[in-house]
């Protein structure tokens, strides 16, 4: 992922249910896990690849429920700590890619964030948008202040047909 990509739009992936939308935060999450790996591996040079993580919309929810999180708290922290408890390690690297500016945040299940809801809009928005790379997905119905969210590229998803079910 070319570093002049970095402050360009946030996207949002919407979709009915059953279309593809966290298989698609999967497969980006997986290849470009693959791709950072291999460089390593490799040691060709190439530069610094765009670190993904994929965070369910439902568990940050909960941590910004149980640690009591405001919009103005650095909720993804929180979340990456209390994630990543037991390897300290992965939490620290994680968080220096994000300060580097080559994290790539993918929030799937906006429609599942429930009573997170009025943390997490203006958190996202307001915060991840402009520190990370982020994709958003959930269904259409997802995001109560849209205006929030009217920077971000959106993206549609057809509903599968029965062929491809």
């Amino acid at each position: 992922m070319p570093r002049a990509l970095i402050g360009k739009p946030a996207v949002f992936i919407s979709g009915p249910a059953a279309c593809g939308k966290s298989t698609l935060t999967k497969q980006v999450t997986y290849r470009l896990s693959t791709a950072y790996f291999d460089a390593q591996r490799d040691g060709d040079g190439s530069g610094p690849v765009l670190i993904p993580l994929r965070v369910t919309v439902i568990d940050m929810a909960d941590t910004i429920q149980k640690t009591k999180l405001g919009a103005e708290d650095d909720v993804l922290v929180e979340h990456i700590n209390k994630t990543f408890h037991r390897s300290k390690r992965i939490a620290k690297f994680l968080i220096e890619m994000r300060r580097r500016r080559l994290l790539l945040v993918m929030l799937d299940g906006i429609d599942e964030a429930a009573d997170a809801r009025d943390v997490l809009e203006p958190y996202i928005s307001g915060t991840l948008a402009h520190e990370v790379f982020l994709c958003l997905a959930g269904r259409d119905n997802g995001i109560r202040k849209r205006e929030l969210f009217s920077e971000f590229v959106k993206l549609h998803v057809r509903p599968l047909d029965t062929m491809q079910q």
